[in-house]
């Protein structure tokens, strides 16, 4: 199990109570902006990027855009925690398309954002690589009503279709 003590995070837009708390715990950077976070990353090698979607809306998703970008990046494949205070559906999927990694609903603390980092740092989800796009794998996403063929294997569409035939 990872000390705690030893994490290292890149806290996007955190508000001060809960990223003081983070800071007391762990070895982290804060930034507010985009940019500041991506030159951040080029001295600082955060293990996990945390950033607060009701803080920092538009940088957050400025910053998810360059950490994805293979061409901009000096850590593509850093896992992302968003902290949401409300969300939709949609908002989710948005989310999960511009390659977040997990995300948590506000009001949430210190210990919950801990146990996340310690699971993702211990089982990686799995990632791909594209000319324009490196981060999780977006096709993982069940949208629940889609019964086509499967993206990944036809075999497992095949076996849903008969499930449903039932």
């Amino acid at each position: 199990m990872l000390k705690q003590r030893d994490m290292r995070l890149l806290l996007l837009g955190v508000e001060s109570t809960l990223a003081g708390e983070l800071d007391q715990s762990t070895k982290a950077v804060f930034a507010r902006a985009a940019r500041e976070g991506i030159a951040a990353l080029h001295n600082f090698e955060a293990e996990i990027a945390v950033i607060d979607f009701a803080m920092a809306r538009m940088q957050a998703r400025a910053f998810l855009r360059e950490l994805r970008d293979p061409s901009q990046t000096p850590r593509p494949n850093l896992p992302v925690i968003g902290l949401l205070h409300q969300s939709t559906p949609k908002d989710v999927q948005r989310l999960i398309q511009a390659g977040i990694d997990h995300l948590l609903v506000k009001p949430t603390g210190q210990h919950s954002i801990l146990q996340l980092a310690e699971h993702i740092l211990r089982q990686r989800p799995a990632s791909i690589s594209t000319g324009s796009y490196i981060g999780p794998d977006r096709r993982r996403v069940d949208f629940g009503d889609y019964v086509g063929d499967d993206r990944r294997s036809r075999a497992r569409s095949n076996m849903r279709t008969a499930e449903l035939a039932r």
